[in-house]
């Protein structure tokens, strides 16, 4: 077994403390007093419970053309972890974004120590709203890879726990207020969506962690996904959105 979703999962909510950091923790000291508090809630996914808040939604925005039918009997490219810069060009669904070097934020595969078995991270921002999106991806081979994937994604318990201990080693401060809710997405074969609510300063600040299974044939695309916004600018682009994106690109190889 080369990877481990509980271990990527701490390394996701590593990545989305220091971007949370880098926001608030500028802003704290640049002006020497807390942000007031968020007053609105977070944009709902459909990954939400019913009993949510109701908001606004995103805007919508229309699959990009690679994400169409895939036609049968069409034989289809193997599964490559070197075809990653491809499944991860989630550009066409993310407008008014701009892609990061994620060497120059220092979130790339080596920064983050994920080595070769895993892809670059790809990321993008938006400004105005404040939205930051990150991803990459590793491929299972052989059936034994694959159940252990599906297994660890049914281990919703260790599966918080490594997420929080990774958000609160990139926090630096246990004493952050900081709530998981967990869902079961439509997105690939097996999915878990972690969105995470933490209160930094007496301002809140939503992030979704979504991590995904798709097989095909004897490989499958095991994907992580980060996005990250504040509750009081709903996101432009819902988290699901950019995960099916993904599972499209993948599946129309």
């Amino acid at each position: 077994m080369r990877f481990s979703s509980r271990c990527l999962l701490a390394v996701a909510a590593l990545m989305a403390a220091s971007l949370l950091l880098g926001a608030c923790g500028g802003e704290e000291e640049e002006k020497g007093a807390a942000p007031a508090a968020a007053t609105e809630t977070a944009t709902p996914t459909e990954s939400e419970t019913p009993t949510q808040e109701a908001v606004p939604s995103p805007t919508a925005v229309s699959p990009s053309p690679t994400a169409e039918q895939v036609t049968p009997g069409v034989s289809r490219r193997q599964l490559k972890l070197d075809d990653a810069p491809h499944y991860l060009d989630v550009s066409g669904v993310l407008p008014g974004f701009r892609q990061l070097d994620p060497h120059e934020e220092g979130m790339s595969n080596q920064d983050l120590g994920l080595g070769a078995d895993f892809s670059e991270v790809v990321a993008y921002l938006s400004e105005e709203p404040y939205q930051a999106t990150f991803m990459f991806m590793y491929v299972a081979s052989g059936e034994f890879e694959k159940a252990s994937a599906r297994a660890e994604l049914r281990d919703v318990e260790t599966l918080e726990e490594q997420f929080l201990a990774g958000f609160y080693e990139g926090v630096g401060d246990e004493e952050v207020g900081a709530t998981i809710r967990w869902s079961d997405p439509a997105v690939g074969d097996t999915a878990k969506l972690a969105r995470l609510t933490a209160d930094f300063w007496g301002a809140e600040t939503e992030i979704e962690a979504v991590i995904f299974l798709q097989e095909e044939g004897q490989e499958a695309a095991l994907v992580f996904l980060l996005n990250l916004w504040y509750p009081f600018e709903p996101p432009k682009v819902d988290t699901l959105t950019i995960a099916r994106e993904i599972s499209a690109r993948i599946a129309n190889r």
